[in-house]
């Protein structure tokens, strides 16, 4: 019995040093918007991209990025694929972007995954976030994949946001109107 234990105990030991000595992966997701604040019916674009470690390499990536205030605050399209994925499919879809990409470009370790189109449609802020629910990356230089690249990001995580204003005339006309009112008020009282 006290063999059985000590072996196990042993076993432990060296699957927990072994687990240690393994790399860990500094891969991340990140979005990098052209602007934070944009006007009613003004565009922007905010770039996706997928940040490897200095030996990590990705092949395939799959992925979903919720968008809050699609089709309220603001509007979406995926207005370009980066061009290390030539096999892509993507969409928009259930208020959030999907990606299926793949390449055999290994080389670059900041990889523009999409860049999407933001348009203002009322005031409000909508913000880009991370699923890990339904993230997968592997690196398959042969087949079958070798590597299923762990992410630093968190779910729910906030990689951009957008802020919708109102037209600084909209706003003028509106102060205009009010002051239009506030004098009639006032000279119906004298």
């Amino acid at each position: 019995m006290k063999f059985v234990l000590k072996a196990s105990i042993y076993l432990v030991g060296v699957t927990l040093a072994l687990a240690a000595s393994l790399p860990v992966s500094a891969a991340s997701v990140s979005a990098l918007a052209s602007k934070s604040t944009i006007q009613i019916g003004e565009s922007t674009t905010v770039d996706l991209l997928l940040n490897l470690g200095p030996e990590e390499a990705a092949s395939v990536f799959e992925g979903t990025f919720p968008i809050s205030g699609l089709d309220t605050v603001v509007s979406a399209n995926i207005s370009a694929i980066g061009p290390t994925w030539p096999n892509a499919a993507s969409n928009i879809l259930n208020d959030s972007a999907l990606f299926s990409l793949t390449s055999n470009n290994n080389s670059d370790p900041t990889r523009l995954l999409a860049t999407l189109g933001i348009t203002g449609l009322s005031n409000g802020v909508s913000e880009i976030t991370f699923d890990s629910s339904t993230f997968a990356a592997f690196d398959i230089p042969t087949f079958p994949f070798s590597q299923n690249l762990v992410l630093t990001n968190t779910s729910g995580e906030v990689l951009a946001g957008i802020t919708v204003v109102p037209e600084p005339s909209a706003v003028l006309l509106l102060l205009l109107g009010l002051g239009f009112l506030l004098c009639r008020r006032f000279a119906r009282q004298v």
